[in-house]
């Protein structure tokens, strides 16, 4: 089932600004991870702002769940989104770490002894339960991103936005969140939606990548593999080809039947074999 479909997506700020993200057409199905790359105001965030309802487009068609976003339908669709910031503060908003994670819940109508239920099990899913009468402005960057996913996670969303997740996080903070993320879409029926400038991240989580452009829109699609191999993609992004996934394209230039590797054990396999 098609979770996102954009077709040509335009808005108007108040300021009379235009965005404009057309070129082609945008999907992520349920059961797939997305990563939307591009520079800085091409319309990452603001695609994923009208996926969340907080923007309504002025042109073109945004459909979530099936449910178009200016239908009496979506109200219901958009339950099923949770988006993740890239400067978590902003929805941060309980006194303390269990308030916060227990707001959308409340707000929701839960009833009291499913809430508490449902904030445990995302506290210690996290690791955070002995962060819970924290402020959570005073907590560390990686346990202020754990404490917005645990807040958008215990609603059970099948679509999950994250905006620049890794973002300002030490590397074990970002295995942390890796490890979530792939907990989250192992369940299968999930559709995560990821904004990356990281390649390497991109290869390890997604299964499809679009490239977003300034003034042009969607100028490419395709799997981690094809971009590696789109170098006027990977210029016109400015990413960079991580030295190791480098190595096995070259590989593969040479004649060699690899695949380029997700994780170093995988790289280690293969390199095994090529001995043999």
């Amino acid at each position: 089932m098609k979770a996102i479909e954009v077709k040509c997506l335009e808005h108007k700020f108040q300021d009379s600004s235009k965005i404009s993200i057309c070129g082609m057409e945008f999907h992520a199905d349920l059961g797939e991870t997305v990563a939307l790359i591009g520079q800085n105001g091409s319309g990452k965030t603001t695609l994923f702002f009208h996926v969340v309802g907080l923007l309504t487009p002025s042109g073109g068609s945004v459909r979530v769940l099936g449910a178009d976003v200016n239908s009496p339908g979506f109200e219901k669709a958009r339950r099923n989104v949770g988006m993740v910031f890239q400067e978590v503060e902003s929805q941060l908003i309980g006194p303390t770490v269990w308030d916060d994670i227990a707001f959308a819940p409340f707000n929701a109508g839960w009833a009291k002894k499913d809430v508490e239920a449902g904030v445990e099990e995302m506290m210690g899913h996290f690791g955070i339960s002995h962060l819970a009468d924290r402020v959570p402005h005073y907590l560390s960057g990686g346990e202020k991103k754990k404490v917005a996913l645990a807040g958008t996670m215990v609603m059970r969303p099948k679509i999950l936005l994250l905006d620049e997740p890794f973002a300002h996080l030490d590397p074990s903070s970002k295995r942390d969140l890796i490890r979530h993320i792939e907990h989250y879409r192992a369940e299968g029926d999930k559709c995560v939606l990821i904004t990356e400038h990281d390649l390497g991240t991109i290869h390890l989580l997604s299964d499809r990548v679009y490239l977003l452009e300034k003034g042009k829109g969607m100028t490419f699609e395709g799997t981690p593999e094809q971009l590696m191999e789109d170098r006027d993609a990977l210029s016109r992004a400015d990413i960079e080809i991580p030295e190791l996934d480098e190595l096995f394209m070259r590989l593969r230039k040479e004649g060699y039947k690899v695949k380029v590797p997700k994780t170093a054990e995988e790289a280690l396999q293969a390199l095994k074999k090529m001995r043999k």
